[in-house]
């Protein structure tokens, strides 16, 4: 089959918005678009489980209904960074909802609609588990060099792996 057959054959699978909206929500990313006054406009499910609240609650709502007003500020500074810039934003930021401290990579893309208004597509991941995971290994490391630097007696390092 050529490309060009190719791609009309998976191009005319995803014309309808129902089928974009089927992508995004089954994402484990985090999406969610903001207008320009930082107001949320849309969430996808994994964000819903993020909040843990229903999209219902959430669209039409701002940072500062979900955040203290500390973590609120911080993200706003980056959404306002975004817009004033026209370029996109990527930062970790560690966070605290429901009680669950949770470290997330954001990017954060400026768009424009078709009728010239800016808003903001931010896609986030939670990479808590990677961080502690992160954490552990380094610990892990700390202690095995202070152990090595404290010995007063000569270590002999092998490469288990045989060169041929």
């Amino acid at each position: 089959m050529s490309s060009n057959k190719m791609s009309k054959k998976y191009s005319s699978g995803i014309d309808s918005k129902d089928t974009y909206k089927i992508i995004l929500e089954n994402l484990p990313s985090i999406i969610f678009t903001k207008n320009s006054d930082l107001i949320l406009t849309y969430i996808n499910s994994q964000g819903e489980k993020l909040l843990g609240k229903k999209v219902q609650e959430i669209i039409g709502k701002n940072d500062y209904d979900f955040f203290s007003v500390e973590q609120a500020k911080k993200l706003r500074e980056k959404d306002k960074e975004v817009l004033r810039s026209n370029k996109a934003v990527s930062s970790y930021e560690e966070i605290q909802v429901e009680g669950r401290k949770l470290t997330l990579k954001n990017q954060k893309i400026p768009l424009v609609d078709e009728n010239g208004n800016k808003f903001i597509l931010g896609i986030s991941q939670d990479i808590t588990e990677f961080k502690q995971k992160e954490c552990e290994l380094n610990s892990s490391l700390n202690f095995v060099e202070s152990l090595i630097e404290s010995s007063q007696d000569g270590l002999l390092v092998v490469n288990h792996i045989s060169r041929k």
